[in-house]
């Protein structure tokens, strides 16, 4: 084996070893990528069989030097026959019986998982009592010391010292010699696991498991826009899933590093403008109204009513901010990593209100570890999206997540927290707390904390927004110009709406109160003149903004009506079309200029396909 590097065998080895049958990724997309593999002047002359064993070789080294290692596969195959041939090193029998040890399908073996809720319960209790979690390594270790032994006692004797020296060879051939390797190698791969769907339009992929069911949010060529439909079939998922598990996991497929577009607002603005007959001013509200109204009925059902099991939700993407609740509540175990950034303050018109619930349970959750400084709620509403950016320091700082895992660890960690579901309640929650604390990481600095004593200064011990103004304007800082010249862009009226919101909610009102403010407040500023003139404004010119009645948007008396029967509203919704023929590799649909699965004559957007990198 002298012929090939270190390097490259051990490259060769974990692409033999990767789990192809589990990853429902790639067999999706397996038949775009034959499609469009280029031929090889050779292959006629195999064998039928052969022929398509070649094939799939060669789309599974597509697709592992896409979003694992690149290789050459020329290679690959004199490696792979200079290793069978006799004479050349060979596998030897207790390497070959420690392999079959690691590929057995445990997850398959009902007598193995039914004693593993036993065992990780006794994990539970010995980490209880020593009074800290173990790390991820020794996690790793034990799970591989409970397979071992099971397949020692049930399926084929083996030695489990020599399999420990095995192990130990093993992990120390395929060291990195990079120690920060762990954070970068798979920087840019996008981390999802395989789920089974009923239909192919289904927007939410269920996996059950004898534990946790995951639910897989999986339209990234939609990037995940949150439709009316959409909300209802995830909330059902969510109800359903949360009768038959000891826990609940949502994942996010995303072509890029956005979780998702958010509410679709702007596809229900375009539908119902195009829409005949009626008042379009009238339909246009209700149609927007409609949509928030499903949205905060999913928080309401789902979040505050009736799904009461662990949730733990994987986060890795830029997170709308008129879906925060759905991503970022504090009923579920939150897992972020580098890619995770949410945008707070007023640059979405459609729904410009912040939320302040989330804001609320912030600062209560927060009181007892790190208090957040007086203000900070108020400057995350007003400050511009460019100096509340948060990053993962940022979130866990505010309590708006728990757990920070470098990207390429994601998966492991996913994989971690689904085995250690299986532990019966009332340890279940426990379980898999000590499955992520073990993962978790220091995320670096808190980019926040630079302007701390400014913000309590002045937006925590001003009483009106005039105040702030003139601090600001005091202070004449590149961080103060930037706050005042984003208000310049804005509304007063708006500005003094969501400054009055804020105050409200500091009394601490009840969750329900809470999000029936915001709901009103948003659908009245979508009645206003001004938000009028922000549709109707042009890309240069400054928007003449008009004086509201900022007492109006706080009169219960004149809330919109949600119920209006005499104005239908248009619902959006995706064509199916677009969610049956999107590549679930790419994230395109494959009659628009899917690199991968063809391109086509019509009017594309100009991006980059995340399998191939080639733009259109």
């Amino acid at each position: 084996m002298a012929t090939f590097s270190t390097e490259q065998q051990k490259i060769f080895i974990t692409f033999e070893e990767y789990p192809w049958d589990a990853d429902g990724l790639f067999w999706a997309g397996l038949s775009n990528i034959l499609e469009n593999l280029p031929p090889v002047q050779d292959e006629d002359d195999l064998a039928e069989g052969k022929r398509e064993e070649r094939q799939l070789l060669r789309a599974k080294h597509f697709f592992f030097s896409r979003f694992n290692q690149a290789f050459d596969l020329g290679d690959y195959i004199r490696y792979r026959a200079i290793k069978s041939t006799p004479g050349t090193e060979q596998e030897t029998e207790s390497d070959a019986l420690f392999r079959r040890l690691e590929e057995y399908d445990y997850d398959q073996d009902e007598k193995y998982l039914a004693g593993l809720a036993s065992i990780i319960d006794e994990w539970v209790q010995q980490q209880t009592k020593e009074g800290a979690a173990w790390d991820k390594l020794r996690m790793d270790d034990e799970f591989k010391k409970t397979k071992a032994d099971y397949y020692a006692k049930n399926i084929a004797p083996v030695d489990l010292d020599k399999y420990s020296e095995w192990l130990q060879q093993k992990k120390q051939a395929n060291q990195p010699a990079c120690p920060f390797a762990h954070v970068w190698k798979y920087k840019n791969t996008e981390s999802m696991k395989p789920a089974t769907a009923t239909t192919h339009d289904a927007f939410v992929m269920v996996s059950k498991t004898r534990g946790a069911t995951t639910l897989l949010l999986a339209s990234p060529g939609t990037n995940n826009a949150i439709t009316v439909g959409r909300l209802e079939e995830l909330k059902q998922s969510f109800i359903s899933a949360s009768k038959h598990s000891t826990s609940l996991i949502l994942r996010v497929a995303s072509g890029s590093n956005i979780l998702s577009s958010g509410l679709a607002y702007d596809e229900t603005i375009i539908a119902a403008t195009t829409s005949m007959g009626g008042d379009q001013k009238q339909i246009l509200a209700r149609s927007l109204d409609k949509l928030e109204v499903s949205y905060y009925s999913f928080i309401e059902t789902v979040c505050l009513q009736q799904v009461k099991n662990p949730t733990i939700i994987f986060i890795s993407g830029r997170v709308p901010l008129d879906t925060a609740y759905l991503f970022m509540w504090h009923g579920f175990t939150r897992v972020i990593t580098e890619h995770t950034i949410l945008e707070f303050g007023i640059s979405r018109l459609h729904a410009p209100v912040p939320p302040l619930l989330l804001m609320l349970i912030c600062r209560q959750r927060m009181a007892q570890k790190k208090p957040l400084p007086k203000g900070m709620e108020l400057y995350l509403a007003l400050a511009p999206p460019e100096l509340v950016r948060l990053r993962g320091p940022e979130l866990l700082r505010l309590g708006l997540a728990d757990i920070f895992v470098p990207e390429g660890q994601l998966d492991d960690t996913y994989d971690t927290t689904n085995k250690m579901s299986i532990c019966p309640a009332p340890k279940t929650v426990v379980a898999i707390q000590l499955a992520l604390a073990s993962a978790h990481t220091y995320p670096g600095p808190d980019r926040l904390d630079v302007w701390e004593n400014e913000i309590t200064r002045i937006f925590g011990d001003s009483e009106t927004l005039d105040e702030i103004q003139i601090k600001l304007e005091a202070m004449d800082s590149q961080w103060s110009t930037a706050i005042l010249a984003h208000w310049k862009n804005l509304p007063p009226s708006l500005l003094e709406v969501v400054f009055r919101a804020v105050a409200v909610c500091s009394d601490s009102p009840s969750p329900a109160k809470i999000l029936e403010l915001e709901r009103s407040l948003n659908a009245r500023w979508r009645r206003s003149k001004n938000y009028a003139l922000w549709q109707a404004r042009g890309s240069d010119s400054p928007v003449q903004w008009v004086a509201e009645d900022v007492d109006a948007y706080f009169d219960d008396e004149t809330t919109p009506s949600f119920d209006d029967a005499e104005v239908a509203a248009v619902v959006y919704e995706l064509p199916k079309s677009q969610s049956t023929s999107a590549c679930p590799i790419t994230g395109q649909r494959s009659s628009a200029g899917c690199p991968i699965a063809g391109k086509s004559a019509g009017s594309l957007i100009d991006q980059a396909c995340p399998v191939t990198g080639y733009h259109e």
